[in-house]
């Protein structure tokens, strides 16, 4: 099996302008999978230089590493970039967010919206009241989770988990 898919022929990053903060929307493209994707999510692009990257990976999340994910990504980014780029990932305290992180806030954030407004709703308290019920914080978080992570990858038919 192979860790990286096709790349991109028209690349949206060119590798001298790849920041911390924009490295998340890379790592989208790279066609990473599995556990090389995983550990490439919770690296943060520590420094850049003419063809290489640097990586802090997040330390929590560093039993599985081993070098051949380094070489993984080097291969996925020479891919997409079209030419030799050198990766290194080193575990460590990472100082920004990671991918993974990001990921993570995205949908606690879109989780408290959509609970809010589920809250908020006149009809939906209406009918809580008039039958002596209770909404289930839990149940609302895995659908919203849900929904939330199809919309995140893309799915077709776009639910908007706030507006249910």
């Amino acid at each position: 099996l192979s860790a990286v898919s096709t790349a991109s022929s028209s690349a949206p990053f060119a590798l001298d302008s790849l920041t911390p903060d924009s490295w998340h929307l890379l790592l989208d493209l790279l066609g990473l999978k599995g556990i090389v994707y995983n550990i490439a999510a919770h690296c943060e692009l520590r420094s850049r230089g003419a063809e290489e990257l640097h990586f802090v990976l997040d330390e929590a999340h560093a039993v599985l590493f081993n070098d051949s994910h380094s070489d993984k990504l080097s291969m996925a980014l020479g891919n997409y970039f079209g030419r030799a780029v050198s990766a290194s990932i080193i575990p460590g305290a990472v100082l920004t967010e990671t991918p993974a992180r990001r990921h993570s806030r995205q949908v606690e954030e879109r989780m408290a919206e959509a609970v809010s407004a589920i809250e908020g709703d006149p009809q939906l308290q209406a009918l809580i009241a008039r039958f002596d019920g209770e909404l289930d914080r839990a149940v609302c978080g895995r659908a919203v989770v849900a929904l939330f992570v199809r919309d995140l990858e893309g799915d077709a038919g776009h639910v908007d988990a706030v507006g249910f």
